[in-house]
């Protein structure tokens, strides 16, 4: 049976990697979702923008969880 492990740096990961910013705006987003219908003579916003946001955020962490970023991979070829 294995069990989850930590990566080695997930100090590093958790300052540097974009997917991970994303991720936290995306909890974000849901949480806005979540209060907009005892908010929303404040904010008013249509229904299902946070939504919508929601999932752009979510995506675009997908993708840039498989994009090499230099300060974490530490290969030179990462920026170009």
């Amino acid at each position: 049976m294995t069990f989850l492990k930590l990566h080695n740096e997930w100090r590093k990961i958790l300052r540097h990697a974009w997917s991970v910013r994303l991720l936290i705006l995306a909890a974000f987003l849901t949480g806005l979702e979540t209060i907009l219908p005892y908010v929303g003579v404040i904010l008013p916003l249509p229904p299902g923008l946070a939504a919508l946001f929601s999932f752009i955020v979510v995506f675009s962490a997908l993708i840039a969880r498989f994009v090499a970023q230099k300060k974490l991979s530490g290969d030179e070829d990462a920026e170009k």
